[in-house]
């Protein structure tokens, strides 16, 4: 409990805490905090059916948080509070919006996940100081396409909902992140007007190919895992800001040869493709982190060695019939190498040899782990 009890309320410097709130929120308690011009409420975690009657007369306020209930629709007259600039209705059993959301003019953070929502009204285009929209976690089928119209919003998620389509985005030039993971896609739009974007999340979809990828400058996280993809566009390569790039659990047989020129990229992760090669010119890369299990490599090459900041190699599952010996040689900075379910000739001394110092230097320190068992 906040600064509400059962009996009267207190606002402090605009805020109105009735959080968890003993007795539970009753009218009285909306009065008195719009008497008391109340600009922050917060109503979470109360067990609410329905927020309170009378909240839209809460002239003064600007941030609602009603998260954490069990709210199953917003009230029309929520869209008398003008001054919204913040609304939490998140993890309830909203099954509806109201068609006049549009009203909330000044809304910058509108979050919504962890609901029941299957649509968004039209009206939501018409939120054009939106900056954060969270859907995350509903049962949505489509985005409505006056999403385009966010011409300010910074961070689109929609992600685990039941989309099959993307509606056109490529006007929002303030986007930032764009999680869409978790649902049915089968098709992307075009997505080159994003030229702020900073993370881009398409994981577990069905998406067998990309639509045309510009440079984007600002780009540090991909997530491609868990589609059909059988190849990738070597324009991601041109994205110098990358960090991290995983795109495990397709269908690839290659990595484009651009992606040597991504300097900052510490983390690749392939797992579950049909690869047997790298380019040469990942090999001068600052790589870390480096998962390529459940490929077709018949080899660890030479050229693996040059990873002198890998952290960790992930070769597990593949078709590797001996062990190199730089593993332990020349790879100062490995900590963790798995190698376990690949056909390795066990009765190759050599193989037998270079088995016994693995175990033997990954047995030097705790915060060091090696997986690959006779």
């Amino acid at each position: 409990m906040g600064c509400g009890s059962s009996s009267g309320i207190i606002v402090s410097d605009g805020v109105c805490d009735l959080s968890r709130l003993e007795g539970g929120v009753e009218v009285h308690h909306i009065e008195q905090a719009s008497s008391q011009g109340a600009r922050d409420l917060d109503l979470s975690k109360n067990k609410l059916a329905a927020l309170p009657a009378g909240i839209h007369t809460i002239g003064t306020l600007t941030k609602l948080n009603c998260s954490e209930n069990l709210i199953n629709e917003l009230p029309p007259e929520l869209c008398d509070l003008v001054g919204l600039t913040f609304l939490d209705a998140s993890d309830n059993k909203l099954k509806k919006l109201p068609d006049k959301l549009g009203s909330l003019a000044k809304l910058q953070n509108l979050l919504l996940f962890k609901n029941d929502l299957t649509t968004l009204p039209d009206s939501i285009g018409s939120l054009g100081n939106l900056k954060e929209l969270n859907v995350f976690n509903n049962k949505i089928i489509r985005l409505p396409t006056t999403l385009a119209s966010l011409g300010s919003l910074e961070e689109l998620n929609a992600a685990d909902n039941k989309l099959k389509t993307i509606p056109n985005l490529d006007a929002l030039s303030n986007l930032t992140r764009l999680a869409i993971y978790n649902n049915n896609i089968v098709k992307m739009p075009d997505i080159s007007g994003l030229g702020k974007l900073q993370k881009l999340e398409m994981y577990r979809n069905q998406l067998d190919t990309m639509p045309a990828i510009p440079v984007f400058p600002d780009l540090e996280e991909v997530n491609l895992s868990g589609n059909r993809f059988s190849e990738i566009p070597a324009t991601f390569g041109s994205c110098g800001n990358m960090k991290v790039f995983e795109a495990a659990k397709n269908s690839l047989k290659q990595i484009p040869a651009e992606f040597g020129q991504l300097n900052n990229l510490w983390k690749l992760m392939l797992a579950n493709n049909e690869l047997v090669e790298l380019p040469s010119s990942i090999f001068a890369l600052q790589l870390r982190t480096l998962d390529l299990q459940s490929n077709q490599f018949t080899t660890v090459t030479d050229d693996f060695q040059k990873l002198k900041a890998l952290n960790i190699l992930l070769f597990s599952n593949n078709k590797l019939s001996s062990i190199p010996p730089f593993l332990c040689s020349s790879m100062p900075s490995l900590k963790r190498l798995s190698i376990d379910g690949n056909p390795i000739d066990w009765n190759d001394p050599s193989n037998k040899d270079q088995h016994i110092k693995l175990v033997q230097h990954f047995s030097a320190s705790k915060e060091m782990r090696f997986v690959g068992a006779l």
